[in-house]
């Protein structure tokens, strides 16, 4: 009697169907649309970076900067996912050392930021007292809120997260958190 074929687990098949080895290579088909993908991300990532670049007009007050922020993340939340898909280190990049060159723009940019930020509390626009990475990691904790945690944003403050009414609260009360002094009773 001949022996029945022999099949293999449906995990040992590769995504057309075919088998492959247990530990065994991808098919390059699989890879090339990997590459690909990569390679539209780079690209979004570029324009990402040319949109911030030109976000914030020079002399733009610190809360006038926060609510541009605020606008550009929540205005085209499929950017703002992307920023944080990055940010969490699971954004494929076309080859590695793009990958490193993007992880230093991104650190350059941060510390630019933070210096900014600290110039704009020395000329009293920020919070005394406040630390300005604080501040700017406070700032990027808030704005990015409704991108991050919708579910959250929704249970507190009512609301779709990027509708109108929780994007004022939002904008006006990181304001008031990052620039107005309290005002202290004297004794």
């Amino acid at each position: 009697m001949p022996s029945a074929p022999t099949r293999r687990p449906r995990a040992l098949q590769g995504p057309d169907g075919g088998h492959r080895r247990a530990g065994g290579r991808q098919p390059a088909a699989h890879l090339l649309l990997l590459r690909r993908q990569a390679g539209l991300l780079d690209e979004l990532r570029r324009r990402w970076r040319e949109a911030q670049a030109e976000l914030v007009p020079p002399g733009a007050s610190f809360a006038e900067s926060l609510g541009a922020q605020l606008d550009a993340t929540l205005d085209q939340p499929d950017w703002a996912r992307l920023v944080v898909w990055q940010a969490l280190g699971d954004c494929p990049f076309t080859d590695a050392e793009e990958g490193g060159r993007d992880a230093e723009r991104q650190r350059e940019a941060m510390a630019a930021s933070v210096d900014r930020t600290r110039r704009r509390r020395q000329d009293g626009e920020i919070r005394a007292g406040l630390d300005p990475a604080f501040a700017l990691l406070a700032a990027y904790a808030i704005i990015f809120a409704p991108i991050t945690m919708p579910q959250l944003v929704r249970d507190i403050l009512g609301g779709d997260p990027l509708s109108p009414e929780p994007r004022r609260l939002l904008r006006t009360q990181l304001v008031a958190l990052l620039t107005e002094d309290e005002e202290r009773p004297t004794p």
